[in-house]
């Protein structure tokens, strides 16, 4: 019997989206969030960080999320707690009481400066974990909302979307920062051009006084020397003809120096 590649590798890729995409919106009709145990940090800060993991689910499923306030409301009628309330068999219970599909769960610890965030999800009805996700962190604590965000992708069932929407994301960065160094250089460009360009303009007119003023000085020569050859050659007055003399040497000094 013959096998079409095609038709097994179709039959592969099902199996294997039926047996890691558990948390698909069509499977779950509702969810409760738990606040995360505390573990090495504060009960405040644990609460802080599963209200954003909580925000996060709303964000980008459609899947109905209990309010944590209606769920604290609920429990105090029925005389529950949520602090201690760790077991699998007591967050089934508080799922029950709560009218939800599946509950989430999971602990947020510190070891020295690291941080681990575990989560799983369970079935309500059969009290079965059909997912966890796990993540281990290195900073300051605040650096953890942000390992809450692709958690709440992974959990469901989209850690492949947001891969792709976190490379898109990069991708864009690059192409405006490379957008911005273009005009950055463009600009610079443009001064240097205009730059350039003044200092010719600068320079043109500071050639045109000059040609100016050597103008002016080579008339002037001329006129003196002019004036100091007529008092010579139509004359006959001596000293009217040495001041003449005078003002040749002066008119040919000018000319030859200016």
């Amino acid at each position: 019997m013959r096998y079409n590649p095609e038709v097994l590798r179709s039959f592969v890729c099902l199996l294997l989206l039926l047996l890691f995409n558990p948390l698909d919106a069509q499977q779950i009709k509702s969810l409760a969030v738990l606040d995360f145990e505390a573990r090495g940090i504060a009960s405040h800060e644990a609460a802080s960080l599963t209200d954003w993991l909580r925000s996060d689910i709303v964000k980008i499923s459609t899947v109905p999320v209990v309010e944590r306030r209606e769920m604290l409301s609920i429990l105090r009628e029925q005389d529950l707690q949520l602090t201690g309330c760790v077991s699998d068999e007591c967050v089934v219970k508080i799922g029950q009481i709560l009218g939800v599909s599946h509950i989430l769960a999971g602990s947020i610890g510190r070891v020295g400066s690291s941080f681990s965030i575990v989560s799983r999800t369970i079935d309500v009805e059969t009290g079965r974990i059909v997912d966890s996700v796990k993540r281990k962190y290195r900073g300051n604590i605040d650096g953890l909302y942000d390992e809450m965000t692709p958690i709440a992708w992974e959990l469901l069932g989209k850690g492949a979307e947001y891969k792709r929407l976190q490379r898109e994301q990069r991708e864009a960065a690059k192409r405006a920062q490379f957008g911005a160094e273009r005009r950055r250089k463009a600009a610079e460009r443009a001064r240097l051009q205009e730059q350039k360009r003044g200092e010719r303009e600068l320079a043109e007119q500071q050639k045109g006084k000059q040609e100016t003023v050597t103008t002016g000085t080579d008339d002037l020569a001329a006129a003196i020397f002019s004036i100091g050859g007529a008092m010579v050659l139509f004359s006959n007055n001596e000293g009217v003809q040495a001041l003449g003399y005078l003002l040749v040497i002066w008119g040919a000094v000018m000319a030859l120096f200016s």
